[in-house]
C-alpha cells in the first residue's frame, strides 16, 4: 500500500463528494399560486461555474478527452500542481460543501450525508 499525500486524499474526497451530489436530484419549485410548475436542475450548471472560477483564479488549464466533466478534468490538473495544490483543493472542497449546505437549507435534497 502506498502512502497518499494530503492533496491526493483531498482530491479523492472531492471526487466522492461530487459523485454523491451528482446522484441526487435537485428539485426547484417556482411559480404562482394558481400553478406551481416543478422543474429539476442538476449540479452541472454549478460545476461549470465553479470550474470557470477555479480556472480563472488559479490560472489552470485542464486538458482531457472531453468525456469527463469540467471539474473532473480540473481536479486532474490540480493534482499536478506542487506549490498551491492544497489551497486550491481546499477552496474547491469548501465551495462544494457550501453548495450542498445551501441546497439542504432550501430543501433541494442535495445533502451529503449518507
Amino acid at each position: 500500500m502506498t502512502a497518499q499525500t494530503s492533496a491526493q486524499v483531498s482530491s479523492l474526497a472531492i471526487r466522492q463528494m461530487l459523485e454523491r451530489l451528482r446522484r441526487r436530484p435537485i428539485a426547484l419549485l417556482a411559480g404562482c399560486g394558481c400553478a406551481m410548475p416543478a422543474t429539476s436542475i442538476s449540479l452541472r450548471d454549478f460545476e461549470e461555474a465553479l470550474a470557470f472560477h477555479i480556472q480563472t483564479r488559479w490560472q489552470l488549464s485542464p486538458g482531457g478527452s472531453g468525456n469527463e466533466s469540467d471539474l473532473d478534468q480540473l481536479i486532474d490538473a490540480i493534482e499536478q500542481r506542487v506549490d498551491d495544490r492544497d489551497r486550491i483543493l481546499h477552496e474547491l472542497h469548501n465551495s462544494l460543501q457550501s453548495y450542498a449546505q445551501q441546497c439542504s437549507l432550501h430543501r433541494f435534497r442535495a445533502e451529503l450525508a449518507e
